[in-house]
């Protein structure tokens, strides 16, 4: 399978805060110009405008987000891995609609791309995201844990919410999808981040069965990534179909739902088809808000959990909490009573430090056996 290689390039941007490239729950989308691997080129390019958070219009944020940002502040430079920690780095996988890089947002993020596009067919490369889904969930991610290297894996080209909803039941895109994480376990990612669901038919289900292969594999016990997919946001509608990834015959893979900000069940979402719940936001933005949004932030802070366990054992620290039962564990210590929600304040306190959050982490694996 072809791939594209960018050279990760030195950002001058500051770490994503709050009111200028952090999480927020409105998007404004603006024509822009489009970037190719290295920076903007041509135009017709979709750019996302934080304007709020996830607290409203007010602009102020959630105890969730809040608590992310502030630990980020404190500990800004301390989540970098040393120069003796070469190969340290957190990666994750993003398949979706591709990321465009605005500006070189995503310069210091972005390491590999598939596939590559071909001009000859019309085929959009992967470092353009027509809708602005894929960016929103790269800037999202990149936001909880800003040292994240991307791996960004495109499903399709969509422009509208429903072209990309019609398109993910096509049998080329569950073909797609398997052939995706294949990519990212030949690139050996930490974590996958999926914000869609496809439906199984007979039309793609060979394919579909493949996907599920693919999925098993990554999760398994030889690779033991993190895999994340949204649930799928239509409440106790639809509750009767096959819906993949989630549906996969696997423990590895679990299901993001959308929470509000203060940690209860968003509407659209059957809480009885998730294993977690995070903080949705976006609604103003279609469908980059709910499940969507939810799953990359639980992408993100399995990426931050990681990043702390490099910074304080290098790159075999990863391998301490590697598997999804051990990241499990650490998800549940932060699980509210008898709630599905992840109250991140339960981990990133107001004096939290990479070496207190390794050992809160320790602490709840050994307490869940």
């Amino acid at each position: 399978m072809p791939t594209y290689f960018l050279s990760p390039v030195e950002s001058n941007l500051p770490i994503f805060l709050l009111n200028e490239e952090y999480v927020a729950n409105r998007f404004e989308i603006a024509e822009g110009s489009r970037d190719g691997p290295g920076g903007q080129s041509s135009s017709n390019k979709r750019r996302a405008k934080v304007l709020g958070s996830d607290g409203g219009e007010s602009g102020r944020p959630s105890q969730w987000v809040k608590a992310v940002e502030d630990f980020l502040i404190r500990n800004a430079g301390d989540l970098d891995p040393d120069e003796d920690q070469e190969g340290a780095e957190i990666k994750v996988c993003l398949i979706d609609d591709g990321v465009t890089n605005v500006g070189g947002e995503f310069s210091g993020n972005i390491c590999a791309g598939w596939p590559e596009g071909d001009p000859w067919t019309g085929e959009e490369p992967f470092y353009n995201s027509a809708s602005g889904h894929g960016t929103t969930m790269a800037r999202l991610i990149s936001s909880v844990c800003p040292n994240v290297k991307l791996y960004v894996a495109k499903l399709g080209e969509w422009r509208e919410d429903q072209e990309r909803i019609s398109d993910l039941q096509k049998p080329s895109v569950a073909r797609k999808a398997a052939e995706a994480v294949e990519w990212a376990i030949e690139h050996k990612v930490h974590v996958i981040s999926m914000s869609w669901s496809l439906v199984k038919s007979e039309a793609n289900e060979r394919d579909v069965e493949k996907l599920g292969d693919q999925i098993n594999a990554a999760g398994g016990s030889a690779n033991k990534m993190l895999l994340y997919c949204s649930a799928n946001d239509e409440g106790m509608y639809g509750s009767h179909k096959s819906l993949y990834p989630c549906g996969s015959d696997t423990k590895a893979i679990k299901t993001i739902g959308s929470a509000t900000p203060q940690g209860n069940v968003s509407d659209q979402v059957n809480k009885d088809k998730v294993d977690h719940l995070f903080p949705g936001g976006l609604e103003e933005a279609g469908s980059c808000g709910g499940s969507s949004a939810a799953t990359a932030r639980a992408a993100g802070l399995a990426a931050l959990i990681l990043s702390c366990y490099a910074k304080r054992y290098g790159r075999g620290g990863v391998q301490k909490i590697a598997g999804w039962d051990k990241m499990s564990k650490i998800f549940k210590g932060m699980e509210a009573t008898s709630s599905k929600w992840i109250d991140v304040t339960a981990l990133l306190r107001p004096d939290s430090t990479v070496e207190s959050v390794v050992g809160q982490c320790e602490s709840w694996l050994s307490a869940y056996v």
